[in-house]
């Protein structure tokens, strides 16, 4: 019995998934001959016919073939949900839960790694808790983000790829690391403009979108899991070396090439590779959680909480903390000193799928994170434990004083970097057929975080640099809202016997809402860790938003289930373009043939199946919010007769011709199993061409401050190809092995 299979009436949109009794229901059909198909990943697709009398009901069952690789698997796609054999372009879908049962998964971005050729999943730091840099297909932008979109459950959500204000160097956390991977059912990745072009303006750098998971008719089935490890640090610091005199001064080379000294002695020291002065120990991870899904044929849910803990490498010397209680007098250390570095995460989801009639299904997600992360100083910062450490001198090897470049461990480690996220995720979808032919959809949702960035350095503690060890403390709060509304409808149509027809419309509409306060205290007197204690107080506040509004039309036709012409049209108004541009057009056309099922065309053992393939579209990115305004800054000025005033300066010229910049790309490629599917290819060449891109252009002195504004001047070119080949080695009752391998080039190019 094969649980979670779709079944769909061909030619029509009614659709259903076996139970976990292994049983589906296709109700209010309209009487007469109707084809059934049955689809699930890993297996070849049946289709088989069946007559239904008026106020009668029927029995089909089918048996499917085990086939690793096939082109009926379901996709997302902006208008729905597709077949992969239907579609022009490619899709890389990645199914989390049979992937979480063979390797560890850490992370969201740990998904992505290594599983679609052409994304490059990029560490911005070692640290644990930094975050993750994605590109697919390169960089299409050379002042905007290269983020792609991410969508979950059918909303956007915020994915910042430094999201903090703390200033710790580089090591800034990613918010898609926020999303728990042990509650995701799947992940799609639309990697261009020729697949993207139905979500507008956001999606030129690709999409990402993500499933999570759905509980499923049957008596409770519960999961639990834990885990537990150790974080070592496998790197190879490189050594500081001092050469000297005999007499102890010290003598470079540079000079020894001059005659002007000679090396009688090379000292090398590196203190991250010193058994006592090194900060590196092995770091701790726990995880512990638990799910419960279930229900009846009418609603189905899945719920599932999980805590995550993980203290990172870093940890203060026993030298060290010995040295501060001596000189300090204090009785012990606080336990942020000892270890600068952890994450504590909760997650808890909810979903719960209800039919409220024989035609209507409703699907509502939620979920939750709680979050606190500590960085330590660390990374491009000259308060860095690394940078200090490879500043420092090779006296170290006999002298720790000449260890450290700038600062010491004990030093460092006393500035406290804390981030706390409060998440909220809600979705509710909803599918209406009022007819057999016709698809009604919504989804509506936000994306809430809550972010509360803090740096405190105490008085008389941490680094010596600037005035800080006077003490400060520093509190930034961001509220970031992402609203989702999506409407929209698919009518399809048994044209003739050969012939299918699928249309699909809709509107969108999004907004997104950055708001945040700044407050800063400095100079604190003892003991004082609060803001308001501090001698000099300053605050600031930040508001960003922009809203889209976008529709489409996209025609879907098929013939003989072999060959699919798709074209769409996408109509976006933004609200962070300049006043005198209206509204971005984006077209998209593709075509998938599966040229294997003609009759002329010569399959056998060694070729079972191919597909050609190739897609044309566009998609584009906003500018920044007030990247087309002219507006002022306010400023404190110096009053002509003593004290102080409020006044403005000139904060941006502006600039009403403003556009969003436009990436339109071609694709071609085609889908290959040899060996009665037991090895597929899959290969694909592209080539995009990104116009209007945003350049700061410096404006003539003459006209005052500021001195630069940002037109649409610059084009970037990315062109590359993608191979994907999957292989089923070994199966048989009790073993099976399969292989992956995944290969890209690309080649990036601003070329003006």
């Amino acid at each position: 019995g094969l649980v979670g299979a779709r079944v769909p009436v061909v030619g029509s949109n009614a659709s259903s998934f076996t139970n976990r009794e292994v049983v589906y229901f296709l109700r209010n059909l309209a009487p007469g001959t109707i084809q059934v198909r049955v689809v699930r990943l890993g297996y070849s697709q049946a289709a088989r016919s069946v007559t239904v009398a008026a106020g009668q009901t029927a029995e089909l069952d089918f048996v499917l073939e085990s086939a690793p690789f096939t082109l009926d698997e379901i996709v997302t796609t902006a208008t729905g949900q597709q077949r992969k054999a239907e579609i022009g372009n490619v899709v890389n879908t990645i199914q989390v839960t049979q992937l979480a049962e063979e390797v560890p998964i850490k992370s969201m971005s740990d998904l992505l790694q290594s599983r679609a050729p052409g994304v490059s999943v990029i560490q911005s730091a070692g640290t644990t808790g930094s975050g993750t840099r994605i590109r697919i297909r390169g960089a299409n932008s050379v002042s905007l983000s290269n983020e792609p979109l991410y969508v979950v459950d059918g909303i956007r959500v915020e994915a910042g790829a430094a999201s903090t204000t703390l200033g710790t160097g580089g090591q800034a956390p990613s918010r898609i690391n926020d999303i728990n991977p042990d509650e995701i059912e799947s992940i799609e990745v639309v990697k261009g403009p020729s697949a993207a072009a139905l979500y507008g303006t956001a999606a030129a750098n690709g999409v990402v979108l993500i499933t999570t998971k759905r509980g499923s008719a049957g008596r409770p089935r519960w999961n639990v899991w834990s885990e537990g490890g150790i974080l070592n640090d496998r790197n190879d610091y490189p050594f500081n070396h001092r050469g000297q005199t005999a007499a102890g001064a010290r003598c470079r080379l540079p000079e020894v090439a001059a005659g002007s000294c000679a090396i009688a002695e090379v000292l090398r020291f590196s203190p991250m590779e010193d058994a006592v002065e090194s900060p590196l120990s092995n770091g701790l991870r726990q995880q512990y959680g638990a799910s419960v899904s279930g229900g009846s044929e009418q609603a189905q849910y899945f719920l599932s909480a999980e805590q995550e803990w993980e203290r990172g490498l870093w940890t203060m010397p026993d030298g060290e903390i010995q040295r501060i209680l001596d000189e300090s007098g204090r009785p012990e250390l606080r336990e942020e000193e000892i270890h600068p570095n952890s994450l504590r995460k909760t997650s808890v989801r909810a979903n719960v799928n209800a039919s409220v009639s024989s035609k209507a299904n409703v699907q509502v997600s939620t979920g939750f994170v709680d979050s606190r992360l500590r960085l330590p100083e660390n990374d491009n910062n000259v308060l860095g434990i690394i940078s200090s450490a490879l500043t420092g001198d090779g006296r170290g090897q006999n002298d720790p004083a000449f260890a450290w470049g700038f600062f010491r461990p004990g030093e460092t480690f006393n500035s406290l970097n804390e981030q706390r996220i409060q998440r909220l995720t809600v979705s509710a979808q909803s599918t209406y057929n009022p007819l057999n032919w016709l698809t009604l959809r919504s989804v509506v949702g936000l994306d809430l975080t809550s972010r509360i960035d803090n740096a405190l350095q105490r008085l008389g503690e941490g680094p010596n640099f600037g005035t800080n060890r006077q003490g400060f403390a520093s509190e930034n709060r961001r509220t970031i809202q992402q609203y989702t509304v999506d409407v929209g409808a698919t009518a399809s149509f048994q044209l003739t016997d050969q012939v299918t027809s699928k249309t699909s419309g809709g509107v969108q509409w999004y907004k997104d809402s950055f708001r945040g306060t700044n407050a800063f205290g400095q100079f604190l007197p003892p003991g004082s860790v609060t803001i308001g204690s501090g001698s000099v107080q300053t605050a600031g506040e930040v508001t960003v938003e922009s809203v889209t509004f976008g529709s489409f039309v996209e025609q879907v036709f098929g013939y003989k289930d072999r060959v699919f012409l798709t074209g769409a049209v996408r109509a976006d108004r933004n609200s962070a373009v300049g006043q005198n541009f209206g509204t971005k057009v984006y077209p998209k056309g593709a075509i998938s043939y599966l040229i294997s099922d003609e009759s002329f065309f010569p399959t056998g053992a060694f070729l079972s199946s191919l597909r050609l393939r190739g897609a044309i579209g566009e998609s584009g990115l906003q500018p920044g919010t007030t990247d087309a305004l002219a507006f002022f800054t306010p400023v404190t000025a110096a009053a002509p007769t003593g004290g102080d005033e409020a006044g403005v300066l000139l904060g941006g010229f502006g600039n009403d011709e403003l556009r969003p910049e436009t990436s339109r790309e071609i694709e071609v490629g085609f889908d290959a199993t040899f060996f009665d599917s037991r090895l597929a290819l899959e290969a694909t060449y592209y080539h995009k061409r990104s116009r209007d891109a945003l350049i700061s252009v410096p404006t003539p002195p003459s006209a005052g401050s500021p001195g630069a504004r940002f037109s649409n001047i610059g084009e970037v070119k990315n062109e590359g190809v993608e191979i994907t080949l999957n292989g089923q080695i070994l199966t048989s009752r009790d073993i099976s092995w399969d292989a992956t391998l995944t290969g890209s080039f690309l080649r990036n190019r601003v070329t003006d």
